[in-house]
């Protein structure tokens, strides 16, 4: 404050941009499987849009998509819950057993 230095940060989420397409995939996960998974996409638009909203708020924490404000307030509420229902998460998104009965990914 004595600086005049402001800190915001931005949480976006699934954002429908390219980088969903080109970045390589690391660990065992299946590229196909784990987009599928993400149900919501929000536009870029919406993104910066919402984004904007939030600095003119002047919110230190700006969670752009449900899913990021869910797990922002998990984590305010639980840090210990949300880890595991985050690790919980990527390891359904990984794990090819968790697909329906003669499900491909």
């Amino acid at each position: 404050q004595a600086y005049g230095v402001k800190v915001n940060v931005v949480c976006p989420g699934a954002i429908s941009t390219p980088i969903w397409e080109r970045s390589p995939m690391r660990g065992r996960g299946d590229r196909t499987r784990a987009l599928r998974l993400i149900r919501w996409w929000m536009s870029p638009e919406e993104c910066a849009a919402r984004a904007l909203a939030g600095l003119e708020r002047n919110r230190p924490v700006i969670a752009i998509t449900r899913e990021t404000w869910l797990m922002w307030m998990l984590h305010r509420l639980s840090p210990r819950l949300s880890v595991r229902l985050h690790s919980w998460l990527v390891n359904k998104i990984l794990s090819p057993d968790l697909l329906p009965q003669g499900a491909t990914p």
